[in-house]
């Protein structure tokens, strides 16, 4: 239901369905108890959002009162990457509730709440999405740990390291990724560090996804990916080849896991790689996007000449600032539990959800 609208097509009186559309007067008046998923969306939904799910043709009368055209919701990469418990929020209390058009109406009083599962349920069949990760295995982004689900979106992303050995650094990195089809997604990166009173460009990379299994009744989900580093500001670093593996997991209806493990190959020289593991918990307080969602994450680097363990650990806050939860502000601060060359980290990340609609969207 994100990114759509849709016209008032259903009241409850007396009771009952009152069906209405714009173009014309007549009602019909139907018990709703005993109502099929499918005879509820052919009442409620299907006037705006076609029987099908494909949404209105140009050419339809109605389709020039819409704020915005009504979402094709058989179009299977839209529908797929929706989380079912966003659209269930959407059709109980409405699109105005989570930042989307008003013409979209509230059928909390009209509907159960297992009917609008059920109704939900139906809606996500309209498209053919087994070859999709499912919206609902797309859990919230961590300060390190690498996400598995494929995504449309840009973040700035800060990081601030009181040093003991050297002086204090503020690096600041511009992320955009990008989905391509069912499973894939590519990401670029440009990273700028201030240090020492120098303030020039360090890093570059590029990367790629590939969600390679999800198990919705698992809710979990299996990601290979690869990026490459390529240094700028320090002319004897070595580019980079970081392949990797992330996994998630909803573990309930509160909690869920996300792991990755990486390893950092010097080009030049690979004895100088590392592996690192990083997993964090986030305690899913709210279903509401526009909410406080902490968490704690772990991180463990092994290098590959040296016996020696690093081991951070890294609570951290999520807030949805958007009602759409497509604008979203992380804080977070990263604690040594080993003899590290710094105090501790400062995290931050900006992200932008661009696949649910422009920055100033849904306020």
């Amino acid at each position: 239901m994100r990114k759509s609208t849709s016209r008032i097509v259903g009241i409850l009186a007396v009771g009952s369905f009152v069906v209405a559309t714009p173009s014309t007067a007549q009602r019909e008046y139907v018990s709703p108890e005993t109502m099929t998923a499918e005879a509820l969306y052919g009442l409620s939904c299907a006037a705006c959002h076609g029987a099908d799910g494909s949404g209105l043709h140009p050419d339809n009368p109605l389709y020039t009162s819409f704020d915005s055209p009504p979402a094709d919701l058989s179009d299977p990469l839209f529908n797929s990457r929706e989380p079912a418990a966003d659209w269930a929020i959407v059709i109980k209390y409405g699109g105005a509730k989570i930042g989307l058009s008003s013409q979209m109406p509230a059928f909390g009083e009209a509907m159960t709440d297992p009917q609008i599962d059920e109704l939900v349920t139906y809606i996500k069949s309209l498209a053919d999405t087994e070859r999709f990760p499912p919206g609902d295995l797309n859990f919230v982004r961590a300060v390190d740990t690498i996400k598995a689900f494929p995504e449309d979106e840009a973040l700035i992303i800060n990081r601030y390291v009181d040093s003991d050995e050297g002086s204090d650094s503020f690096r600041s990195t511009l992320y955009y990724g990008r989905r391509f089809g069912a499973r894939h997604q590519g990401e670029v990166k440009l990273a700028h560090i201030n240090r020492d009173g120098v303030s020039e460009l360090d890093e570059a990379e590029i990367g790629w996804k590939w969600a390679i299994r999800h198990d919705l009744a698992a809710r979990s989900l299996f990601s290979l990916g690869l990026e490459a580093a390529f240094p700028i500001a320090d002319d004897d670093a070595s580019e980079e080849i970081i392949p990797y593996f992330s996994f998630a997991k909803g573990l309930s209806d509160d909690f869920t896991l996300q792991t990755s493990v990486k390893a950092l190959l010097p080009v030049d020289h690979f004895d100088d790689g590392e592996a690192k593991v990083s997993a964090i918990l986030h305690w899913m307080r709210s279903p509401w996007p526009r909410s406080m969602t902490p968490a704690l994450e772990a991180t463990i680097s092994a290098p590959w000449s040296d016996a020696d363990i690093d081991a951070t650990l890294i609570p951290q806050l999520y807030f949805g600032l958007s009602k759409l939860g497509h604008v979203a502000l992380a804080l977070g601060i990263e604690i040594p539990l080993t003899d590290l060359d710094y105090d501790y980290r400062i995290h931050s990340f900006l992200l932008w959800d661009v696949a649910d609609g422009m920055f100033w969207d849904g306020w």
